[in-house]
């Protein structure tokens, strides 16, 4: 089972939540979150529950990170994705979990971050001040998938001020909105 395709290693799907804004304290938290809110599917090469029960190559259920968030992550190691924890709070040693290999679905995770794949993964090539203005299109998007903004152009308004540069707002305010329909017409393609 490799990451590839479809599916994240743990320091893929860490460093692409990292890319978009949290906390880098808080990445992990938010990446347990979304798999026990279901909203990201994630596999393990192995799964171990009380040092007995194994299961290879295995999606893993919501309930079980549920499960991992409630009992208290022992260990997590982002690099190679494994991860231990237990199932509850009553430190009984036998009710640890151990995932090895863990893996998270891609498209989940741009799913749940709001956004589609990067636009190196789209094959697009931007100008050095379309890369500076990237944070504020996906700031844009976001504000528009949670209702914050009712059109591209009106995030664009929202978020024109904090665009780098001596251009006047008006200009700011179409280039970054020019640069954000550009990148939605690749992803829709």
């Amino acid at each position: 089972m490799t990451a590839s395709g479809d599916w994240l290693s743990a320091s893929e799907a860490r460093g692409l939540l990292l890319s978009v804004g949290p906390a880098h304290s808080q990445v992990g938290a938010k990446l347990y979150q979304f798999a026990a809110d279901g909203l990201l599917r994630t596999r393990a090469r192995l799964l171990v529950i009380n040092e007995k029960d194994r299961s290879t190559d295995i999606e893993l259920p919501a309930l079980l990170w549920a499960q991992l968030i409630a009992g208290g992550l022992i260990s997590a190691d982002w690099t190679v994705g494994c991860f231990s924890g237990r199932r509850n709070r009553n430190f009984d040693e036998s009710d640890v979990i151990r995932l090895v290999g863990a893996q998270f679905s891609k498209d989940d995770l741009h799913k749940a971050i709001g956004g589609g794949p990067s636009v190196e993964e789209q094959g697009m090539t931007l100008t050095g001040s379309e890369r500076q203005d990237m944070p504020l299109v996906e700031e844009m998007f976001r504000l528009v998938e949670r209702a914050q903004a009712r059109s591209l152009h009106d995030a664009a308004r929202q978020l024109a001020s904090q665009a780098k540069g001596l251009a006047e707002p008006e200009t700011k305010l179409k280039r970054i909105y020019t640069l954000a329909r550009k990148i939605r017409i690749s992803r829709d393609q």
